[in-house]
């Protein structure tokens, strides 16, 4: 009975570990020198298995990294809302990296806990990805910017019961793509991400004290 309930919890928490980072998608280019000193976001993720709204803060430390936090309501297509949290860091490599290109690294990690009536599962994502951007690729008639995003991604999930505790991780691939465009005050974004499954996402980005 006990190996049946887990196996049942971990049934569940695979259906939602599938998930992205529990909280926004990239929505930004690998370019962040170019970038205000502090920005904030909301954004909106769809995924078959569950819809992400949330909120982001970046703050750069140096004229090529910042550093983000993330907090997100995270609705499953089974089970009631829940808060999920995370941050990261952003670093811009050096120009010569790839000749044309901005290159970025992207690391994260976001936490997110869902119950599952007696279950109750905690689930997290680690990932390491790279951003790859254009040059210079601002157009003076609409100034959209593309980027492309590639990296792994640790997906790991842990499910507790009354009958004891079951864990398991998986790392998978992650590819996506997007666009970047500025509006009368602000940018808003549009991003795909396959983390295992597919994520749409739309992002609105404010800078402050500019």
């Amino acid at each position: 009975m006990k190996r049946l309930t887990l196996g049942f919890g971990l049934l569940c928490v695979s259906a939602v570990a599938h998930a992205d980072v529990y909280g926004l998608v990239s929505g930004r280019t690998a370019d962040v020198r170019s970038e205000p000193q502090l920005t904030v976001e909301a954004g909106l993720t769809l995924q078959s298995d569950q819809n992400i709204i949330g909120g982001r803060a970046n703050f750069k430390v140096s004229p090529d990294s910042l550093i983000y936090g993330t907090i997100a309501s995270v609705k499953p297509e089974e089970g009631s809302s829940a808060i999920a949290f995370g941050g990261g860091v952003v670093y811009q490599f050096d120009q010569s990296v790839l000749a044309g290109y901005d290159v970025a690294f992207k690391g994260s990690y976001h936490l997110y806990s869902a119950d599952f009536g007696s279950i109750e599962s905690d689930l997290s994502d680690l990932g390491l990805d790279l951003i790859i951007s254009p040059k210079g690729q601002t157009t003076a008639q609409t100034g959209v910017k593309v980027f492309g995003l590639v990296g792994l991604h640790r997906l790991g999930s842990k499910a507790s019961s009354p009958g004891g505790t079951a864990s398991d991780n998986k790392v998978e691939p992650a590819l996506g793509f997007g666009a970047v465009a500025p509006v009368s005050v602000g940018e808003i974004s549009a991003s795909v991400e396959y983390i295992d499954e597919l994520y749409v996402g739309l992002g609105y980005r404010l800078a402050i004290g500019q």
